[in-house]
């Protein structure tokens, strides 16, 4: 299956859900994770800056993405990297699976992303006042707000680092609708 085929059986299933499916087409408007990263405006795709949420509207939508760290992430906010990250970075500077999911977010036009390396604070040896406990118990504490309340999550379950990526070989057919013609009632779509 092509990227671009990809790309068009998501918006797909995203128009199916926000059009069927009454719980996704609620947002939770009292909900936002404490930080997201902001991947910009269309023309400013190679820079993304981490916000807090607080500045942003209570019903801004954002994805989330489930990974696998591996053995070592190369990329995590830690208080060493939270002043670059709030400047802003570029986008190669991240794993290819965080590259990916930012990619997949913007086939949905969501300009928001939440990865937990990237969005909580992590241990490093430079902190030597544990400044990244406080948060990160904090924030261990509200994922299941944050998964609760994701525009839709973003799994890479094959993965088994950073570095994997989103995109795998796959055969469209197994994706795809199939259209059947039934005699007594006419032509069907069965979805995957």
């Amino acid at each position: 299956m092509s990227i671009t085929a990809c790309r068009s059986l998501l918006r797909s299933w995203l128009a199916e859900c926000d059009k069927s499916h009454k719980t996704c087409t609620t947002p939770a408007k009292s909900f936002l994770p404490t930080r997201l990263l902001d991947l910009g405006e269309v023309d400013t795709q190679n820079r993304i800056r981490i916000v807090l949420s607080r500045h942003l509207s209570p019903d801004t939508r954002y994805v989330s993405l489930s990974h696998c760290w591996g053995a070592n992430v190369p990329f995590q906010l830690t208080t060493s990297t939270i002043d670059m990250m709030k400047a802003g970075f570029d986008l190669d500077e991240l794993p290819k699976t965080f590259r990916n999911a930012v990619t997949v977010a913007r086939w949905a036009d969501v300009r928001y992303i939440w990865i937990d390396s990237c969005c909580i604070l992590q241990r490093s040896d430079a902190d030597k006042n544990n400044e990244w406990k406080s948060d990160w118990e904090w924030e261990a504490g509200m994922m299941q707000h944050v998964y609760k309340n994701t525009y839709f999550n973003i799994s890479a379950d094959h993965s088994e680092n950073s570095h994997g990526g989103l995109f795998l070989p796959r055969l469209a057919y197994k994706f795809s609708p199939c259209a059947f013609n039934i005699p007594s009632i006419g032509q069907i779509h069965i979805l995957p």
